[in-house]
């Protein structure tokens, strides 16, 4: 796969996706961009922010409940 020459505004990366989508629709393979490969990133993210908020270690997987994210940014003024 050739991306040289590729920037952050043209569409080369949405088009590469879509049909990495196809071919895996095709073939029923989990696409790379799957929400499956997406929760396990962003639960890290979400734990470093409820660390962050804790002032301590944080365990996954992390049980329901506020967002730490939320918290930070009411204390912050952030409106909601």
């Amino acid at each position: 796969m050739d991306t040289e020459g590729e920037g952050i505004h043209d569409n080369a990366a949405i088009y590469r996706g879509i049909a990495e989508l196809v071919d895996c629709l095709e073939s029923h393979k989990t696409p790379l961009l799957s929400s499956e490969n997406a929760i396990r990133p962003a639960e890290v993210i979400f734990a470093a922010y409820e660390s962050s908020l804790r002032r301590a270690r944080v365990d996954l997987p992390l049980p329901p409940g506020p967002s730490a994210l939320y918290a930070i940014a009411k204390d912050q003024g952030v409106p909601a």
